[in-house]
């Protein structure tokens, strides 16, 4: 950018050329999220924006406490942009994610794109890893889905293989909500390369 005006009141400019941050991954990541307790999300959501999620979306699930409408949710979202940002600032992304409104599972499963997966803790056969490397089409993007603290209740697992998402594990250990998310996105963006890109 060029500066063509500096004064006391403002400073204006010319853009001269526009580049991609190399801060950002090369494919969108949206992580749906299950409302958590107190300020878990927040957790969530600080380390999910300095990792490279792209967009994330707060997810009401029968398991959510505390219970509520999706609107009462939705009080916190600048609360949550405001720590997006600050968290894009620190880690030099080229853009801050956006953040969704709160929406209902279900509304959740038909708006999601690209791979679509959804962490639990019962899958005993296809690992987080192992789905990723069978389906290609994770360079077209990927959708995570996480549950709230107790995980998502088999009835909504089920709800979700009928939309067409598939159930994957990460591992033999029980991990907290706030912990999967951040595991899995590791695996998900290490899976992309975007831990070997300098």
């Amino acid at each position: 950018m060029e500066l063509d005006v500096i004064d006391p009141r403002k400073v204006s400019g010319t853009v001269e050329k526009k580049s991609r941050s190399s801060a950002e991954p090369k494919f969108p990541i949206t992580l749906y999220q299950g409302i958590l307790k107190g300020n878990k999300f927040d957790n969530v959501l600080q380390k999910g924006t300095e990792l490279g999620v792209t967009r994330f979306v707060p997810v009401l699930c029968e398991r959510s406490i505390p219970r509520g409408t999706c609107a009462s949710f939705d009080r916190k979202l600048d609360r949550y942009r405001s720590i997006a940002r600050e968290a894009s600032e620190l880690s030099y992304r080229g853009i801050v994610p956006s953040i969704g409104q709160t929406v209902l599972l279900e509304d959740a499963f038909k708006q999601s794109t690209g791979v679509r997966i959804i962490l639990w803790e019962q899958e005993k056969v296809t690992g987080i890893i192992d789905h990723l490397e069978k389906d290609l089409d994770c360079y077209q993007g990927v959708s995570l889905f996480v549950g709230p603290e107790g995980g998502f209740a088999n009835s909504e697992i089920q709800e979700a293989i009928t939309y067409g998402l598939s159930t994957v594990s990460l591992g033999r250990r029980i991990l907290r909500a706030e912990t999967a998310s951040l595991a899995a996105l590791v695996l998900v963006l290490s899976h992309l390369g975007e831990f070997n890109r300098l």
